[in-house]
């Protein structure tokens, strides 16, 4: 049995004695304030009020007999101050707080995207286990409940190892995570557009709770980079196939954007952004960047989408092709 057990609570614990557990040494860290990064997505996700960590030892690892107090303990700090107890790579086993409710899902929902946009390249489909990797580190909700190659999927999800070599096979899956994540794309050849993606949508409310915003702002920076995007975003006004064709940079920027080499050196307002990788920005609603206009994409309709057209940078097209 696993000698670590941690303890998340809503309020401060306060000091007190251990516990004997024979043949184990107890010691106790914390409590500290914690960060989203410091506790598993799966549960901050659905618990975000919790921000006290305390991290219970038992070592050596206590016996089945001798654990009976040692859990006992973790679970009278999470009954007194409204928390919840887990072991590493587990559920919690103890649960004195109410999960959020998450949204339901339905034509009526409104949306915001999320998307990913490079210039297309078949190769990087290899790239695909690394992107379910951090799916998993950041929002497990994308893991998903059936996939296949058309619509509606056929196959109900058995496990990572058989969903990611039909992802090794498969140029355009279609796939239904977990909800209320839906519409998950890999698009990485772009559909001869000459724009790969990968996007998702979720209920735009869940950009309202501090976890989930947390979630898809480090889930952008990471894909960005892993992708070589030129451009990402987090935007209400995305809706699915708008990640298929770039005509360039959205006029609403969106809940927080990701600008690539191809487009960082051009805009102005840099300082208001963190730099997350060589040449890559990173900028968060209320502090956007200045783009300038001519790299901004034309309005969808009205008198001015005829007169003028977006410039594309190079490095946004795949080598060789011209806009």
């Amino acid at each position: 049995m696993d000698g670590i057990l941690y303890i998340l609570t809503k309020q401060q614990p306060e000091p007190r004695e251990l516990p004997s557990v024979p043949g184990s040494e107890l010691s106790l860290e914390g409590p500290r304030e914690a960060s989203y990064d410091d506790i598993p997505a799966g549960i901050s996700l659905l618990w975000p009020d919790l921000r006290f960590l305390s991290v219970l030892k038992a070592e050596p690892a206590p016996s089945p007999e001798a654990s009976v107090s040692f859990n006992r303990f973790a679970e009278r700090i999470a009954a007194e101050y409204d928390g919840i107890a887990w072991r590493e790579g587990e559920d919690p086993h103890k649960v004195f707080s109410d999960p959020i409710t998450l949204p339901s899902v339905n034509e009526f929902t409104p949306l915001t995207g999320f998307a990913v946009c490079f210039a297309a390249d078949p190769g990087l489909r290899s790239l695909r286990r690394r992107a379910v990797a951090l799916f998993e580190k950041r929002l497990p909700y994308l893991t998903p409940e059936k996939y296949g190659e058309g619509f509606p999927p056929d196959r109900e999800y058995d496990g990572a190892q058989n969903y990611l070599d039909f992802l090794d096979g498969c140029d355009y899956p279609v796939i239904y995570p977990r909800l209320p994540v839906t519409n998950l794309f890999f698009a990485e050849g772009g559909r001869g557009t000459g724009c790969g993606s990968v996007s998702f949508f979720l209920p735009s409310s869940l950009w309202e709770i501090p976890s989930w915003s947390h979630a898809l702002c480090g889930l952008l920076c990471d894909l960005s980079v892993l992708y070589g995007a030129f451009f990402a975003n987090v935007s209400d006004a995305r809706r699915p196939g708008d990640s298929s064709v770039w005509n360039g940079v959205p006029f609403e920027l969106g809940h927080a954007a990701v600008f690539g080499p191809a487009y960082s050196g051009l805009i102005g307002g840099r300082e208001n952004g963190k730099e997350i990788a060589d040449g890559y920005l990173f900028f968060r609603e209320p502090d956007g960047p200045d783009v300038p206009g001519n790299l901004i994409e034309a309005p969808s309709s009205g008198l001015f989408r005829k007169k003028r057209k977006a410039e594309i940078p190079e490095g946004c097209l795949p080598a060789g092709r011209k806009e």
